[in-house]
């Protein structure tokens, strides 16, 4: 009896020990280690600049030690680090310290509350609300309706796509409406209300869907990937591109009404089809010289050796963007048919 008394007692036990432990090391939870974080701070001195060569690379390296002055942040106080890093050929100069310069600094903080800096990039935003608001005036005065349209366009983009960034959405999702708010706006704003609007967000819509078509089919013929318009910024470049495709075809449709109310569907067509290869020319222009600029950048940084274009990613960056304008120029065509079938349909 008196084993059979004592088995539940040393169990009890048992379990009163691994309650204390766990009451013990709830009570006293690990110190927690803050996030990452990107923070400014001043370069305030040059201590020492040293000329060393990679034992692994053979290649030639700068090593620079310098002081950095960060401002008080987050319930950290202000504090004065010298901090060390080597640079080599490929390193732009911008990001070599200077005295006096400001630099954005990635900041990892360790569990005995230490902190590891890293200079990453110079800080930009010291003069950019200045420029941003010569332009936006520079804008307005000059190009008045037609700058501030623009101003509203890009302010609408950004607010929607902080909006759904907020709520975790999938990046395609995010850009597809991101995409139907450029397409939405443009209308909108050119036109208002009516007929032309309708005509406008159903023709900038519908090239964007033929665009995304023509898209998908190129990894058919193993062409391109189309994460490479889907999964970057290009997919949002395309909603100003259809849009200003189908205002211009919808205003030569509206002007020729004006003139010859009694225009049948084919010659409105005509018109409409002609008045929107200007917006082609302006269009294919901008994107071949911008994208093609910044394809060749991103293939030339790329490259294993310095002065050498990575052809794979040369390929891949143009395919997808010959496809984005090959949508653009049979968008041209449909916008022109929806806009003299619309507009007619609408007149009677």
């Amino acid at each position: 009896m008196s084993l059979l008394f004592a088995m539940p007692l040393q169990l009890l036990a048992q379990v009163e020990q691994v309650g204390a432990e766990v009451l013990s090391s709830t009570e006293m939870p690990a110190p927690l280690i803050p996030e990452p974080e990107y923070i400014t701070g001043k370069i305030t001195e040059i201590e020492s600049e040293t000329e060393i060569t990679d034992q692994v690379f053979g290649r030639q390296e700068h090593k620079i030690r310098f002081r950095v002055q960060f401002s008080a942040q987050g319930g950290d106080p202000a504090e004065s680090v010298a901090l060390e890093q080597t640079y080599d050929q490929n390193t732009p100069k911008e990001l070599w310290p200077r005295k006096g310069k400001a630099f954005v600094f990635y900041k990892e903080s360790l569990a005995d509350q230490s902190h590891i800096y890293t200079l990453i990039d110079v800080q930009r935003l010291n003069h950019l609300p200045w420029i941003a608001f010569l332009v936006c005036l520079l804008l307005v005065l000059l190009g008045r309706w037609f700058g501030l349209k623009a101003l509203l366009i890009s302010s609408g983009m950004i607010a929607v796509f902080y909006l759904l960034h907020l709520l975790s959405l999938p990046w395609l999702v995010t850009a597809l409406l991101t995409f139907a708010t450029i397409v939405f706006l443009s209308a909108l704003l050119t036109y208002g209300t009516g007929p032309r609007f309708v005509a406008c967000l159903i023709a900038g819509l519908s090239g964007g869907v033929l665009s995304l078509f023509l898209v998908w089919l190129s990894s058919w013929f193993s062409i391109s990937q189309p994460s490479v318009i889907l999964h970057s910024g290009m997919i949002l470049q395309m909603g100003a591109g259809l849009s200003y495709i189908a205002i211009s075809t919808i205003n030569a449709a509206h002007l020729s009404l004006r003139q010859e109310p009694s225009l049948k569907s084919a010659t409105l067509f005509r018109k409409s089809f002609v008045g929107g290869q200007s917006a082609i020319e302006v269009v294919s222009t901008l994107y071949l010289i911008f994208a093609l600029g910044q394809i060749l950048a991103t293939a030339y940084a790329q490259g294993n050796d310095p002065g050498r274009l990575e052809m794979e990613v040369l390929l891949t960056e143009m395919a997808s963007l010959l496809f984005m304008l090959l949508g653009f120029v049979i968008s041209l065509p449909l916008s022109a048919w929806i806009a003299s079938h619309w507009l007619l349909r609408k007149r009677r």
